[in-house]
């Protein structure tokens, strides 16, 4: 094990360095990325597939003094590195490897719509998902409570047009007790064909904001 351990040349450990360091770098990313970049660091012995440890030992000094110190220092800051990446995230899951903290979320109810318009629906129509494959106004309301607890203050309902589903109403009023938990904005994309059918008692139910 020295044997191998003393063939990790001062270059080798360089550039581990230098890539550590660039991995330090990227710590927002997601941890699972982190520590697949710090695997693929980890320094090989010659002729060997097993990991060998960062620190160089040498039975045969091959370098002076004042560069076994450079190295030791060059390790002592690639270690730091290496720790402080694979330290878990503390992020939310919402926030993007660039930083950016995602508040908003989009729900469509329906792949239906009760206009044909051209840019939208072609004129030999779609293939439609059946209803099973559709989320339930049960499913809706457990995935906007998950975000919700994560920092989402905003959700808009679309399509198609979320007025051709018939549980609408049950939809929105669920969706707007989580006003008791942080959301703050209830919204809803539509086309305005029925809207005015059931808007008192989406209002009533926590509906903010209507985009036509």
């Amino acid at each position: 094990l020295v044997k191998m351990l003393s063939a990790v040349s001062h270059r080798r450990l360089w550039r581990f360095r230098q890539a550590a360091e660039t991995v330090a770098k990227n710590t927002k990313q997601d941890v699972t990325l982190c520590r697949q970049n710090v695997r693929k660091l980890v320094v090989l012995g010659p002729c060997s597939r097993r990991p060998v440890h960062p620190r160089c030992y040498s039975t045969t000094p091959k370098h002076s003094s004042k560069q076994m110190q450079q190295v030791d220092r060059s390790e002592a800051v690639m270690n730091l590195h290496v720790n402080e990446a694979l330290q878990p995230s503390r992020s939310s899951p919402l926030t993007d490897s660039f930083g950016r903290f995602h508040d908003y979320l989009r729900i469509s109810l329906t792949e239906r719509c009760n206009l044909r318009c051209k840019y939208c629906m072609p004129e030999e129509g779609v293939q439609l998902s059946p209803s099973e494959k559709l989320l339930s106004s049960e499913e809706i309301f457990r995935i906007a409570s998950l975000f919700v607890r994560e920092g989402v203050s905003k959700i808009r309902l679309t399509g198609g047009e979320p007025m051709v589903r018939k549980d609408i109403v049950e939809v929105v009023a669920r969706l707007g007790s989580l006003k008791e938990k942080g959301l703050e904005t209830l919204g809803m994309t539509s086309n305005g064909i029925t809207l005015g059918r059931h808007l008192e008692e989406m209002v009533k139910g926590g509906l903010d904001a209507v985009n036509i």
